[in-house]
């Protein structure tokens, strides 16, 4: 039999291809299938970070001594019930203190970190056996990882519940259900969201996440700002934690008869024990110092020493006695802030002349960090080449938002009766200025160096890009 004739034009038919399955899955049975690997995951690292948390509070509660002001909310109460109020104050949430309709927030931050370390170590290692986990797409593994705030949400809410009405010395305190919550909704999709990118990048394929140029941008925009702050604090943690321990070791100002008030004693601190109190406190210690740094104002303390974000041996010289004994001596118990505020400037008659001059370094952290994270912005959004005078000072200038907001809210998080209480308003506004003046000299910087680096780095005989158009 003869062949068939080609078709017209000499060439053989191709059928087309297939058309591709749509994300996630074929649909139906199938997409549900993919579904289940991360539904297990996001609920196995929930329950893992609540058990961990939960263990948490029970050494909390068992080994703390009265004294400690770490154990002024878990101690009271049965064991079992102070174990769940320290894995749900872990989050941060606030406690509702109902006698004197006061809200209260005492557990440091640091347990938070430990928290979110635990949930994205969970994730991670999940994602290494649970089947089908490692066929599902970046981009679904990271959404799934989101999704961990929920579950981890649900237990914390039990938790709080089963740690309600704690009675200490005739205050009742009961955890606020919505702060419970919201706040473990954030922290569980968080530290999921962290959990999957780690997996992705210990496996080679972040080079999978699929991004859109805009959001690549503001995230790039946002590292280049957060960064230099992020080092920021960890040096004030430093810088912080120090001063706290040598101060504690010293006893300043009666430190250890203060925190045996505080925490409804009369037996006073041990030496170690304060001194593991204010270690515990570290990051909070951090994010006091650059508000310090940064010029903001703090509330009157109403606990002497130990309500000061620097630790001084007589503390009257720092702020308005007045307004503390007028607030003592009064009867509105609505809130627990005298009027009044202070600044690092209030330290003068607290310090010794070289070491109130040698204080201020910490606003000089502060001037380098912001003129850095301006430069690191400006380099990102153009990148890396030189851009536009005005451009580059406009991308610099974003670091006074961005910290603004960021600060504002790491404050309200740390907000405590102890140990410093920032006045938010005062942060947003220095680290607004600051950022965004600081930020806008870094973009300058960058646009002087940015059209030589960017022709330098070229390989030879490649002629170097047109300059932009102008701004």
């Amino acid at each position: 039999m003869s062949d068939p004739l080609p078709p017209p034009g000499g060439r053989a038919q191709v059928p087309p291809p297939p058309p591709p399955p749509p994300p996630g899955g074929t649909g139906g049975a199938a997409g549900a299938g993919t579904a289940l690997p991360g539904v297990i995951v996001a609920a196995a690292a929930a329950a893992t970070t609540a058990v961990v948390m939960l263990l948490v509070g029970l050494v909390l509660a068992v080994a703390l001594p009265k004294a400690s002001i770490t154990s002024v909310e878990i101690v009271d109460g049965s064991t079992i019930k102070a174990a769940f109020r320290g894995a749900a104050s872990a989050t941060l949430a606030t406690f509702d203190v109902t006698s004197v309709d006061y809200v209260i927030r005492i557990m440091p931050a640091i347990f938070l970190l430990v928290l979110l370390l635990v949930c994205a170590g969970s994730v991670r290692v999940l994602s290494s056996f649970v089947p089908g986990v490692r066929e599902m797409a970046a981009n679904q593994r990271l959404l799934w990882g989101l999704a961990t705030g929920v579950p981890l949400a649900i237990l914390m809410f039990v938790f709080g519940f089963a740690s309600k009405e704690s009675p200490s010395d005739g205050v009742t305190l009961s955890v606020s259900v919505a702060s419970l919550i919201l706040l473990s909704l954030l922290w569980g999709a968080l530290g999921g969201f962290a959990g999957a990118l780690w997996a992705l990048r210990s496996e080679g394929r972040l080079g999978e996440v699929r991004l859109s140029p805009a959001v690549a941008r503001v995230l790039a925009v946002l590292k280049g700002a957060l960064v230099p702050l992020v080092a920021l604090l960890v040096v004030s943690t430093i810088v912080g934690t120090s001063v706290w321990v040598i101060q504690a070791a010293r006893n300043a100002g009666d430190m250890k008869a203060i925190a045996a008030s505080y925490a409804g004693t009369d037996d006073p601190a041990s030496t170690g024990g304060l001194i593991l109190d204010v270690v515990l406190f570290a990051p909070d210690n951090g994010i006091h110092f650059a508000e310090l740094g940064a010029g903001a104002q703090f509330h009157t303390p109403i606990f002497d020493t130990l309500g000061l974000p620097a630790p001084v041996t007589d503390a009257r010289d720092v702020y308005d006695t007045d307004d503390a004994q007028e607030f003592l001596q009064g009867d509105d118990l609505s809130t627990l802030t005298p009027e009044g505020a202070f600044r690092i400037f209030n330290y003068s008659g607290a310090l010794p002349a070289a070491l109130f001059i040698a204080s201020f370094l910490l606003s000089a952290l502060v001037l380098a960090a912001a003129l850095w994270a301006g430069y690191r912005v400006a380099r990102s959004a153009t990148g890396g080449a030189g851009g536009a005078l005005g451009r580059s000072l406009a991308y610099g200038a974003l670091v006074g938002p961005i910290w603004a907001v960021t600060m504002i809210a790491l404050n309200a998080l740390i907000q405590k009766d102890i140990m410093g209480k920032a006045v938010g308003l005062s942060v947003g506004l220095n680290f607004l200025v600051i950022g965004a003046v600081l930020g806008a000299f870094g973009g300058l910087l960058a646009a002087s160096r940015g059209s030589t680096d960017g022709a330098s780095a070229l390989p030879a005989g490649v002629p170097p890009p047109p300059p932009p158009p102008p701004a």
